[in-house]
């Protein structure tokens, strides 16, 4: 059995008992990560749990040889696409991949429209860092795709926090005493 499938063995126990899910585990360079995540977003207070729980059941288990370093983390807002499970959280998203290198371009970005077994249906707004004037379809082997990820639109949070925020020009009433 492989580290990742041993650690994933473990793991996925202790963090389902505290409500969350794993994410994704990556073992490189003596550094084992896993992300994990739960509806709403995680909190420090689990992760720091997760950690402490994982860590000791790994030193009991020892399914890593010699030394390591464990990182327990959210995925962030910008997240891996590893697995069957995040292409299909991912539909309607907007998603940045990368392909493997011999492919006609480097990278897409555009919205994810569809995933089948072998292939992933996008609304493609940018090849090769260029944005096109107008999206295109485009259908991309899951085999031809080194990494991928979604992306976040900074902008559109920027603008919700602009709008959320009071027009300092605008006089403000004063509380009644």
């Amino acid at each position: 059995m492989s580290v990742v499938s041993e650690v994933e063995r473990i793991a996925v126990p202790i963090i389902e008992n505290l409500g969350a899910e794993l994410v994704d585990i990556q073992y490189t360079h003596s550094v084992l990560r896993l992300s994990i995540d739960m509806e709403g977003g995680v909190s420090t207070n689990v992760l720091a749990r997760a950690s402490r729980m994982i860590s000791r059941t790994l030193d009991e288990d020892d399914p890593i040889p010699g030394k390591y370093t464990l990182e327990v983390s959210s995925p962030g807002v910008e997240r891996p696409l590893r697995s069957a499970e995040h292409w299909e959280k991912a539909v309607g998203e907007t998603v940045s991949i990368k392909l493997t290198p011999g492919s006609d371009v480097r990278r897409l970005i555009g919205e994810l429209l569809s995933v089948s077994a072998s292939e992933v249906d996008l609304s493609v707004t940018s090849v090769d860092g260029t944005d096109l004037p107008e999206a295109e379809s485009r259908t991309v082997a899951l085999a031809d795709i080194n990494k991928a990820r979604t992306v976040y639109d900074w902008s559109r949070a920027f603008a919700k926090a602009d709008a959320q925020q009071s027009d300092p020009a605008e006089p403000r009433e004063e509380a009644a005493s």
